[in-house]
């Protein structure tokens, strides 16, 4: 999962035919072509895209071609079963349990809580899954469980099927 442009990518991606495919996932090469998202206008304000969204979202696209891919905001990845097992990377991630386990390399619940409280929100996201005492005891037990299977199987990690954009 990763930042594809917020809003920019809302504006310029959803309507372009062939956005999605028969099953609502996005087709590869739609996006790859849209000249639109790839060229935000070339003010300070598009700084971010230009130099850190986009080149992610390439990277990210090539790595995952033969995946389905899933494109929304987060918040509505937070109602699916699974939606802890998602990673998200490139600029400014919302950092989830695989995030902790996986990137961080942190290995216990009150680690995850003190880098929570010095989260530097200039680099990540501030989880949307905070404000919510369920969520926060899903998200503790799937990063236990992401944790206690690092320990027995250190070269295998977790992986999802679907990726999102």
């Amino acid at each position: 999962m990763l930042d594809a442009g917020y809003r920019w990518a809302a504006m310029t991606l959803p309507d372009l035919p062939g956005f999605r495919d028969s099953r609502g996932k996005v087709c590869v090469d739609v996006v790859s072509a849209a000249s639109e998202y790839w060229n935000p206008p070339d003010d300070a304000a598009s700084h971010w895209l230009r130099n850190e969204v986009l080149p992610s979202v390439r990277a990210f696209l090539a790595a995952h071609l033969g995946h389905r891919i899933d494109f929304g905001d987060f918040d509505h990845l937070l109602i699916c079963a699974d939606a802890f097992d998602w990673l998200q990377i490139g600029y400014g991630p919302e950092p989830t349990p695989r995030y902790f386990a996986e990137i961080l390399d942190l290995r216990s619940w009150d680690q995850v809580t003190d880098w929570l409280r010095t989260l530097d929100e200039r680099q990540y996201r501030y989880p949307s899954w905070l404000h919510d005492a369920k969520k926060i005891a899903d998200a503790r037990t799937r990063f236990e469980a992401l944790v206690a299977k690092r320990t027995s199987h250190p070269d295998e990690l977790s992986r999802n099927v679907t990726d999102g954009l």
